[in-house]
């Protein structure tokens, strides 16, 4: 399928990688762009426990120094996979998938619309963008990786050729971003199932199939513009519940 994807600097200059996640919703089932971009955000609140619970330093340091890769919004679900290191307890952790959101400079630009060819027929969706990636928790000194943890790091399927002069960004774009894509579509790091501390499977998209009919994508890359390995394409083509729970969430947050 085309998702005729907008430029990258049309969604935003300061953004280092192109967003790997692209939600659409059905143009029909919401009253307008916000609204569309309420829906996405609250469900990833509700199901997936994506939350912007960032500590109040967090935010003022990118207050003061403009340094949140230009998005508009940030959440996520965090105190997963904890990773003792035996040998160095120092480089111990646990990991959280961190979210950013753009859509305001898709409203700028005009690009929030796309009319896309599904089985359903040719329906205009709104779309916004997120950039996922899934790494040491932010509280954690070692934020934002530890190069050969097992879960996050350089190490099996990810034992991957990095420049080391640019070690973070190298780490974020390769391993972290397609680790992102595949935890929030597939519910699973490595291709192994993860659970809670209650032995419960922790599961992100799939739990919005509760109340939405949904389509989901993954997509490897090859324009060279997609500086990320891999996109994950999520449709909300129909929600089941009306246009009275979506304002009575919005009213209520």
């Amino acid at each position: 399928m085309d998702f005729k994807l907008p430029k990258k600097d049309i969604i935003s200059k300061e953004m280092p990688r192109y967003p790997n996640i692209w939600f659409y919703v059905n143009s029909n089932i919401v009253e307008g762009y916000l609204e569309a971009v309420y829906l996405v955000i609250f469900n990833l609140m509700k199901y997936c426990n994506i939350k912007d619970n960032f500590s109040t330093n967090y935010r003022l340091r990118h207050i003061l120094f403009n340094n949140n890769e230009g998005s508009d919004a940030e959440g996520r679900c965090k105190c997963l996979q904890p990773y003792t290191d035996l040998d160095n307890p120092a480089y111990s952790h646990d990991h959280q998938l961190h979210v950013r959101y753009y859509y305001k400079n898709l409203i700028d630009n005009k690009s929030e619309k796309v009319k896309l060819n599904i089985s359903d027929g040719s329906i205009i969706f709104y779309r916004l963008a997120l950039s996922v990636h899934y790494e040491v928790t932010t509280e954690n000194k070692n934020h934002p990786f530890v190069e050969f943890c097992p879960i996050c790091g350089r190490v099996g399927i990810y034992d991957i050729k990095i420049d080391q002069n640019n070690l973070d960004k190298e780490i974020c774009r390769k391993i972290h971003d397609p680790l992102g894509v595949e935890i929030l579509l597939k519910n699973t790091i490595r291709g192994n199932k993860i659970y809670n501390n209650r032995g419960e499977q922790i599961k992100f998209i799939e739990r919005l199939k509760k109340d939405c009919d949904l389509e989901t994508y993954i997509v490897d890359t090859t324009d060279d513009e997609i500086n990320t390995p891999k996109i994950g394409h999520i449709l909300i083509k129909r929600i089941n519940y009306g246009r009275d729970v979506i304002l009575k969430n919005i009213i209520g947050n």
